[in-house]
Formats: structure tokens, C-alpha cells, sequence
């Protein structure tokens, strides 16, 4: 029986690296959607923004990665967006999925649950 995961990051870490490998080491994506860029871009930008909170969703398959959501919340002056990470300095901000195996192909997932973890 296929057993889904959801694991929700708020820091760049060893667990979030190995968890973006085991996805993008099989599977092709652009630069700017790799664990290095979008952690260099946090350290270097996103970390010095004081309304930005990392909130990045990972979607695992019987434990092996199928989905990266790459997000933030950023809070402004009125309100609140969830927004990929990267800003204006990244080409292409989009999530990440397996070719094979992502959640998103699922029709036996609940979606419900991944709003509940966004707005409980």
C-alpha cells in the first residue's frame, strides 16, 4: 500500500538538501530551482527581508520525494502572500515533481490536507 508524507520546512537544512536530491537527481529542472540557488538566494536576500518566512512542502511516496514546494509567506504592508521562493532574481519559480510519481497525479490524495497545513 502507497504510504504519502507531507514534511513542512522553515529553514534551508541537511533533511530539506537530502529530501531536494533524492527528487532533482532523477528528474530534470532548471538551475534556479535547485537546493543550492534558492538556499544562496535566502542567505544572500531572503534572510534580510524581516517579513519573509520560509514555508517549503514536501511530498513524499512510500519515504522517497515526489513533490517540493518551494514557498515563502511574506507579509506586506497589508497583507499576506504565499509566493514561491526567488523574488525578482530567479527565472523560474515554480514547484518540482517526480516525472513519474508526483502527488499532484494522485487521485487517491486528499489536497485538503496540504490547505489545512497552510492555513490551519
Amino acid at each position: 500500500m502507497n504510504k504519502y508524507s507531507l514534511i513542512t520546512y522553515f529553514d534551508f537544512n541537511q533533511n530539506l538538501e537530502k529530501d531536494w536530491k533524492d527528487l532533482t537527481n532523477h528528474n530534470s529542472y532548471s538551475p534556479f530551482q535547485s537546493y543550492e540557488w534558492l538556499n544562496n538566494w535566502y542567505i544572500s536576500i531572503g534572510s534580510k527581508t524581516t517579513n519573509l518566512k520560509l514555508f517549503i512542502i514536501v511530498f513524499k511516496l512510500n519515504n522517497h520525494t515526489t513533490d517540493i514546494f518551494p514557498l515563502c509567506i511574506y507579509k506586506k504592508k497589508f497583507h499576506t502572500t504565499l509566493e514561491f521562493i526567488g523574488g525578482i532574481n530567479t527565472d523560474i519559480k515554480c514547484s518540482l515533481h517526480s516525472s513519474e510519481n508526483s502527488i499532484l497525479k494522485s487521485k487517491k490524495y486528499n489536497y485538503e490536507i496540504i490547505w489545512k497545513k497552510i492555513i490551519p
